[in-house]
């Protein structure tokens, strides 16, 4: 008598590490609320955002604010440019996460 399987044969994986290291930055880098709403409301926005424009909108710190865009933008999801003596930010379209509404 043959033993049966008791499973179907595992599949290779369709990403490759790289790829996969990436996209698991980039979830790490959104797994936080804070900047899971500022991805939202710079999509929303659908243009550049002086880091003043959301303190109001957080009961954050402008430091800590900034914080959550420096690791948003080390990931790839948002772009920042000085302008004079701020910054202004805005969401990369190619990278940011899309709601199912829209």
């Amino acid at each position: 008598m043959t033993a049966q399987p008791c499973c179907d044969p595992v599949e290779y994986p369709d990403i490759e590490r790289v790829e996969a290291e990436r996209m698991a930055a980039t979830a790490k880098a959104l797994a936080d609320p804070v900047r899971l709403t500022l991805v939202d409301v710079l999509r929303r926005h659908e243009g550049e955002v002086c880091v003043a424009e959301l303190l109001p909108l957080f009961h954050l710190t402008q430091p800590t604010i900034s914080h959550h865009l420096k690791v948003l933008r080390d990931a790839g999801v948002v772009a920042c440019r000085r302008e004079g003596s701020g910054r202004t930010t805005s969401s990369c379209p190619a990278r940011s996460t899309r709601s199912p509404a829209g």
